[in-house]
């Protein structure tokens, strides 16, 4: 199975504790990049839930995203205590001198003015329960996003296979009409020359007719066209990580394809040449996609 660089996936877990949302969406990359939003509090485990994504994909540009809400923050809210008594003594000290000075004069600081001095809330760091909940949370996650990304996959597929069998039809077309067009292009020289009573030696008449032959030949590039295809199906039977492997391919396509537009001196080949073109086109636009 071919799996898709475009997908998203969510979860959402609850426990008496917290609400943890994860999400991560992709699309396409070249190769694979990580993008991580979370809390400060999970921070540590950022290196962590990097290098996890190398687990489960092998290209692609990701964002994930974890939220987590506290059920209960008021258990888990902690004082620097030694800060905070560091800071009473000094309010009330100020306070002392303000009256010395003046004992009209009123300092007063409140508990609001504490709380917003720098590293009086001690940030808790997550808890080894919490840990275990994002990992496993991200582990869902990842296991979802590539379920998405094997979905999209094969509809990616049958849209690559069904464009194979175009391929082939026209190349079948191509190969079909070629001894016809071989036999039109020698009766045409000969009417030219009939009709223009051109007086041509006879054997080098028909060195010029083996030598045009040669020159519209593309029965090396209709053979090759056919192991292309043979090989793009096989590609697609085998499945995995595949999609460097079809890109390259779809140049090779293009590179048959060209050539043979360029030999073709009759309107149904090229015709016919132009609707390979079209159809690899529309094949490499979905390779793309293609982990």
């Amino acid at each position: 199975m071919i799996r898709s660089m475009t997908g998203f996936a969510s979860l959402t877990f609850q426990n008496n504790d917290y609400i943890i949302e994860t999400s991560i969406k992709s699309v396409n990359s070249r190769y694979l990049e990580v993008s991580v939003k979370i809390p400060e509090q999970i921070k540590m485990y950022e290196i962590e839930i990097r290098n996890s994504f190398r687990d489960y994909f092998d290209r692609g540009k990701f964002e994930i995203n974890i939220s987590i809400q506290d059920i209960h923050p008021e258990n888990n809210i902690k004082f620097n205590e030694s800060l905070v008594k560091a800071l009473i003594n000094h309010a009330k000290t100020i306070n002392q001198s303000y009256a010395a000075l003046d004992p009209d004069a009123k300092t007063v600081f409140d508990a609001g003015d504490i709380l917003l001095f720098p590293q009086v809330i001690i940030s808790e760091s997550a808890s080894s329960d919490l840990q275990n909940i994002i990992k496993n949370s991200v582990k869902t996650c990842m296991e979802r996003l590539n379920e998405s990304r094997e979905q999209e996959g094969s509809k990616i597929e049958v849209f690559l296979r069904k464009h194979l069998d175009e391929i082939e039809k026209y190349r079948k077309t191509i190969e079909q009409n070629m001894p016809e067009i071989v036999e039109w292009q020698k009766q045409k020289v000969q009417n030219f020359i009939s009709q223009h009573q051109v007086k041509v030696d006879a054997s080098l008449l028909e060195q010029e007719v083996i030598l045009l032959c040669q020159r519209m030949d593309i029965a090396e590039e209709l053979n090759r066209l056919t192991s292309h295809i043979a090989q793009a199906y096989h590609i697609l039977d085998k499945g995995g990580v595949c999609g460097k492997r079809l890109d390259f391919l779809m140049q090779e396509f293009n590179r048959e394809t060209n050539t043979i537009a360029s030999k073709s001196i009759n309107t149904e080949i090229t015709a016919s040449a132009i609707e390979l073109k079209v159809q690899i086109e529309q094949m490499r636009e979905q390779v793309q996609n293609i982990e």
